[in-house]
């Protein structure tokens, strides 16, 4: 029983190393059986550097998740000119690509892996942050629009003469301007 334990781990053990690359076997014991396993280690310098970037990218996303919101077209303009020079200032992080090189030198598949998957959550992070910010954007300028037409509008019945004296002219016109409106707001609806 315990050599085919022994050669069960000895294959999970090489597995292992196939997958997660060249690194340092340890040993180590389970029961009186022997196990060889694979220590995922990159060194107290490139552990540090994997560290200090994974925080620090939690930290640019918490950034961004908290980043407030402008309540006009030209808060929200500003904030879209600020935000792009954040994205772009995040994207051009050395320590990211030094982390990334490190962890492809020590054959790290596992943490490589981890650090990439964090830097895609805040690329797409970043990203939408852009995207709703346009957003809003957009929905400003559409309702301001509506409510320069409206108000234009609102300035038409202002100016009209209600003190016309030839009713047969204007009562005819007013009933078509005011059909005229309430197509015009069904259609807006």
């Amino acid at each position: 029983v315990f050599s085919t334990v022994d050669k069960l781990l000895q294959w999970h053990a090489s597995v292992q190393q196939k997958l997660y690359g060249t690194g340092t076997i340890g040993t180590g014991t389970i029961g009186t059986g022997t196990m060889k396993m694979k220590r995922m280690s990159v060194g107290s310098d490139g552990e540090r550097l994997f560290n200090n970037v994974s925080s620090w990218i939690a930290q640019q996303i918490r950034i961004i998740e908290t980043a407030p919101w402008g309540d006009d077209t030209i808060a929200i303009n500003n904030q879209i000119k600020k935000h792009n020079q954040f994205h772009d200032s995040i994207k051009r992080n050395e320590e990211v690509e030094q982390a990334k090189f490190q962890l492809t030198a020590a054959g790290d598949k596992y943490r490589l892996n981890l650090l990439e998957q964090e830097w895609d959550q805040l690329m797409k992070t970043s990203f939408r942050r852009l995207n709703q910010l346009r957003d809003l954007e957009s929905i400003l300028d559409a309702i301001s629009s509506e409510i320069m037409w409206v108000n234009e509008k609102e300035e038409q019945e202002l100016v009209f003469d209600w003190g016309d004296k030839n009713i047969d002219v204007y009562v005819p016109k007013k009933e078509e301007s005011y059909s005229r409106l309430m197509s015009d707001l069904e259609a807006k609806e």
